[in-house]
C-alpha cells in the first residue's frame, strides 16, 4: 500500500509541476509582452519627439536663428535611432552649423552622415567640398569634388529636362572650385 501512496503522490506531484510550468510560462509571456509593449510605447513617444524638436528646428533655421535651432537639435541626437532619423537630424545640424559660422562642426556632422552609408557619401561631396575649401583644406575638397563629379554624373543621366540643367550647372561650379582646389594644393 505504501508502494501505491508513493504512485499516487508523484504523478499528483507531476501534474502540479506542470500547471506551475504552465502558469509560469503565461506569467513571463504577460512580463514579456508588457515590457515589450511599454518599449514601443516609449520608442513611439520618444520619435514623437524627435519629429517636433525637427519641426521646430526646421522653423528656427527658416526664421534665421541657427543658434536656437543648433541648441535644439543638439539636444536630440540620442533620441535619433533609424539611419533616416540620423540623416535628417544631421542635415539640419550641418545646415544651421554652417549658418551660425560653425564649419568644422558641419564638417564633423558630415562625417556622422556619411558613416550612414555610401549612398550618403556621394551625395554629401559636393557640399563638404566646399566647406573643406572654405577652411583652406584643399586636399580634402579636392577629394570630395572627385567624389561628387561621377555621382552627379549619374544624376544627370538619370534626371529629368529641367534637374538635368540644375545639376549640369551644379557640375560646371563643382569643376571650377575642384580646379581653384587643385592649384591650391
Amino acid at each position: 500500500m505504501d508502494g501505491d501512496k508513493v504512485i499516487i503522490y508523484n504523478a499528483g506531484r507531476r501534474r502540479l509541476s506542470r500547471a506551475v510550468i504552465l502558469w509560469g510560462s503565461v506569467l513571463i509571456l504577460v512580463v514579456l509582452l508588457t515590457w515589450i509593449s511599454w518599449f514601443a510605447l516609449h520608442r513611439s513617444h520618444q520619435s514623437h519627439q524627435l519629429q517636433t524638436s525637427l519641426t521646430t528646428a526646421s522653423k528656427d533655421l527658416a526664421n534665421g536663428r541657427s543658434n536656437e535651432a543648433l541648441s535644439i537639435l543638439q539636444s536630440v541626437t540620442a533620441d535619433a535611432h533609424t539611419k533616416t532619423q540620423k540623416h535628417e537630424l544631421y542635415q539640419l545640424i550641418i545646415a544651421a552649423s554652417s549658418s551660425s559660422g560653425d564649419v568644422q562642426e558641419a564638417i564633423k556632422y558630415y562625417g556622422l552622415d556619411n558613416q550612414l552609408g555610401p549612398n550618403y557619401i556621394d551625395a554629401n561631396a559636393s557640399n563638404l567640398g566646399l566647406l573643406y575649401l572654405e577652411e583652406s583644406q584643399y586636399r580634402q575638397a579636392v577629394t570630395q569634388f572627385k567624389i561628387a563629379l561621377p555621382y552627379l554624373e549619374s544624376q544627370e543621366r538619370h534626371g529629368s529636362k529641367q534637374n538635368r540643367v540644375s545639376i549640369g550647372q551644379e557640375m560646371s561650379y563643382i569643376m571650377g572650385n575642384l580646379q581653384y582646389a587643385e592649384s591650391h594644393q
